[in-house]
């Protein structure tokens, strides 16, 4: 894979975290009435849109910590998962941080007095 190709992997796995964490936490309430109306209905499953999650945990994580606590694990996970897997496919891409200035170094003393930065003070 190009670097293109492994960052353009790595945003999107980046855009799913929110999907995952409203997928979980539905699943954990058991798709209940009061979670409101789906987007997609597969038998028993349902699909809710990604920004739910927020309005959920917003009006709901008083009342049921321990769903949205899965959820955020959840979405931890996945994150560090990616993460992971991006950090590896790219170096196995070849890929390799630059430094800014190749070249720079620090100066020595040397250095200094040739450049004449040192002044000599007579007394």
């Amino acid at each position: 894979m190009t670097v293109r190709q492994v960052v353009t992997l790595g945003i999107g796995l980046g855009v799913c975290l929110p999907v995952i964490g409203t997928q979980v936490v539905a699943h954990q309430l058991r798709y209940a009435a009061w979670l409101g109306q789906p987007m997609l209905r597969l038998g028993r499953m349902a699909l809710y849109a990604p920004s739910e999650y927020v309005r959920w945990s917003w009006h709901y994580s008083w009342y049921y910590p321990a769903p949205f606590d899965v959820g955020l694990y959840a979405m931890a996970g996945w994150l560090v998962g990616s993460a992971i897997l991006v950090a590896v496919l790219l170096k196995r891409s070849g890929w390799q941080r630059q430094a800014l200035h190749a070249d720079a170094e620090w100066a020595t003393t040397k250095d200094i007095r040739k450049a004449g930065l040192f002044v000599r003070v007579r007394k």
